[in-house]
């Protein structure tokens, strides 16, 4: 896939925090915004609560993917683009 839209929804996130982050991956690279993309080609929703495990590791992606914790809508292989950066950032930031 060259270019991807992936968008996720945190429905009950704070009020002072965006609902939605739009994450634009493009050869190899992404870029992240605050609200939604007109254009998504995936959607992802979730709880502000979820989100915030999985980025600290407590919760797992399959552990939601299990528990119907997750809802995605569009092309599914939009998210293995961005879970791939996602990885990439995550060793770089942690190494």
């Amino acid at each position: 896939m060259q270019s991807a839209h992936v968008v996720l929804e945190l429905d009950d996130g704070p009020n002072d925090k965006p609902h939605a982050m739009t994450f634009e991956i493009k050869d190899g690279l992404a870029s992240v915004a605050s609200g939604d993309h007109f254009m998504a080609d995936t959607i992802i929703r979730l709880s502000f609560a979820d989100a915030q495990a999985l980025v600290e590791g407590t919760l797992t992606s399959a552990d939601v993917l299990r528990e119907g914790r997750i809802k995605v809508r569009g092309d599914v292989h939009a998210i293995v683009s961005l879970a791939s950066w996602l990885a990439a950032l995550r060793e770089i930031t942690t190494s």
